[in-house]
């Protein structure tokens, strides 16, 4: 993974430090938004197996 840092920024330890977990926090929030949508899709096709039905984009757009 590219931290994809700015060429011409002053790197002492302390702001590496901060830079690196910085870029560290927003990538998990994207990870955890990406992992509560995913469990909310399965969530969704849980009941409706549960019920019988066979789901559709159409259930998906309704439910999400």
């Amino acid at each position: 993974m590219c931290l994809e840092m700015p060429p011409n920024i002053l790197r002492d330890l302390t702001f590496l430090d901060n830079y690196i977990n910085d870029k560290l926090i927003r990538r998990l929030d994207i990870v955890n938004a990406n992992y509560a949508k995913l469990s909310k899709q399965i969530n969704v096709v849980k009941k409706l197996y549960k019920s019988g039905r066979k789901p559709t984009r159409k259930t998906f757009k309704m439910k999400m």
